[in-house]
């Protein structure tokens, strides 16, 4: 136990058995000081607790606490298609690109859910020319090109868009084309012809786009 002298306050750790059983007189090493040191007063013990006699039920309300614990049939039908839903719901979005491409139709789904969808249409775009001319003393652009379906499934084609640019690519004019057939099969091709009417004469470039999608240009 630790005792203070009263008179310095000096602190000394001693045997607290060393003051049994009614305490003694002390002396402090520091100042000399004597003073009555008394044993320190034992704790009583803490009454026992009373026993709590058993709750007549106890055993059955448990039992059924563990029946209702138990998932029934009904609740893991209803998480599987909860899960499966889920699932459904995540590949529609991560293969959105591929499922626009089997269905153009879902594109506008897509976009009203603000989900971008960047599409291969396995479309190809070759021998691009174009031709300025006269018809009736009015001035032509004649613009076409070979629409060719690289994908191993028949395409359908979606319209174009036709842009003329000036030398530093401002855009300056531009018309929207039905294609020249609705389907095409696997490993075909389709000429595609433009006319503009009037072309600005400071139009130096073209670019012809598959609506909303990809755009090839010369």
């Amino acid at each position: 136990m630790i005792i203070t002298c009263p008179n310095c306050e000096t602190r000394f750790k001693i045997d607290a058995a060393a003051l049994a059983p009614r305490g003694k007189m002390v002396r402090c090493s520091q100042c000399g000081h004597r003073w009555f040191a008394e044993p320190p007063a034992e704790e009583p013990e803490p009454p026992p607790l009373p026993e709590t006699p058993p709750v007549e039920g106890a055993a059955e309300d448990e039992a059924a606490t563990a029946r209702t614990s138990r998932p029934t049939a009904g609740t893991i039908v209803g998480w599987s298609l909860l899960v499966l839903v889920v699932l459904l719901l995540a590949a529609a979005m991560l293969a959105r690109n591929e499922i626009v491409a089997a269905w153009p139709q879902a594109t506008t789904l897509y976009r009203q859910l603000g989900l971008p969808v960047t599409l291969s249409l396995g479309l190809e775009l070759r021998e691009l020319a174009s031709e300025r001319f006269e018809e009736n003393g009015v001035p032509m652009l004649r613009i076409t090109a070979e629409i060719v379906n690289t994908a191993r499934r028949e395409r359908v084609l979606p319209p174009l868009r036709v842009a003329l640019l000036d030398a530093r690519g401002r855009e300056l004019d531009f018309g929207l084309f039905d294609p020249p057939r609705r389907r095409l099969a696997p490993g075909a091709f389709a000429r595609f012809e433009a006319r503009l009417v009037d072309p600005p004469p400071a139009a130096e470039r073209f670019t012809v786009t598959f609506l909303d999608r990809v755009a090839f240009g010369s």
